[in-house]
């Protein structure tokens, strides 16, 4: 966790500056300031703060979803005891839908248990 934003420097709990790379959009999940969203679309819904740490970090370690770096292969799905281990944001992206209400990336069959 970081007390500060890595790209535009806001506290944990600070709304995030203009054109962050790490502020994510409220209704759909991706960057902020280049998803496909309209200001109508983002009509009361409200700006996700910095937390302390990279979006969806914590939904892929609740997931289980982890990658490694193999020589000659790329990224390689693993288990987060192996050596060079990270949160596999990717995988996180593909199988899973982002939520709303919760604010976060759910599974697919737990969608409707908000």
């Amino acid at each position: 966790m970081s007390n500060t934003c890595p790209d535009c420097g806001v506290s944990v709990g600070e709304l995030h500056k203009d054109y962050c790379d790490v502020e994510r959009c409220p209704r759909c999940g991706d960057q902020y300031y280049s998803c496909d969203c309209t200001i109508e679309q983002l009509t009361n819904l409200k700006r996700i703060p910095w937390s302390g740490e990279w979006p969806g970090k914590a939904e892929c370690r609740e997931y289980g979803f982890y990658s490694k770096k193999a020589s000659g292969k790329g990224w390689i799905p693993c288990g987060k005891e192996e050596d060079g281990a990270t949160e596999d944001l990717n995988r996180l992206e593909i199988e899973c839908i982002w939520n709303i209400e919760l604010q976060r990336w759910v599974m697919p069959n737990a969608k409707e248990q908000s």
